[in-house]
């Protein structure tokens, strides 16, 4: 920066006077909470977390059964899973330290139910055979 007086009718004008300064990026943190433990089969959820910058912060997987895209994360099986938080920062702000969350996905345990309704079907045969699948 450099500072100016040009004079007037009663004063000479001022040699200019440069000054150099540094304006450092300012800190930010991230809020990312707990999550809740899971069951596999539940379907994919919304990850949330904020910086104190109000820069969009960015999920990836660390470990575990999981797929993250964007902010969706989808358990691909049972384990453990562990998603990162992260904020790279800009012009104006530092990069925020990482933050990680650790959660169960769990084996779905209900037992598997019967079908609601079985069509009537005409038998040709002394025998029929039914079967049917979980759904999860």
């Amino acid at each position: 920066m450099t500072a100016t007086q040009p004079g007037n009718a009663i004063y000479l004008a001022a040699v200019p006077v440069a000054q150099s300064f540094g304006v450092a990026k300012a800190a930010q943190s991230i809020a990312f909470g707990a999550i809740a433990p899971r069951t596999i089969g539940h379907p994919p959820f919304v990850l949330s977390a904020s910086a104190t910058s109000d820069l969009p912060v960015a999920f990836s997987l660390s470990s575990g059964p999981a797929v993250v895209l964007g902010n969706t994360l989808t358990a691909t099986a049972p384990g453990t899973i562990t998603v990162a938080a992260t904020q790279a920062g800009n012009d104006l702000y530092l990069p925020a330290p990482s933050l990680f969350q650790t959660f169960t996905v769990s084996p779905d345990t209900s037992p598997p139910t019967s079908p609601l309704a079985l069509a009537a079907i005409q038998v040709a045969q002394s025998s029929v055979r039914l079967s049917w699948m979980a759904s999860s």
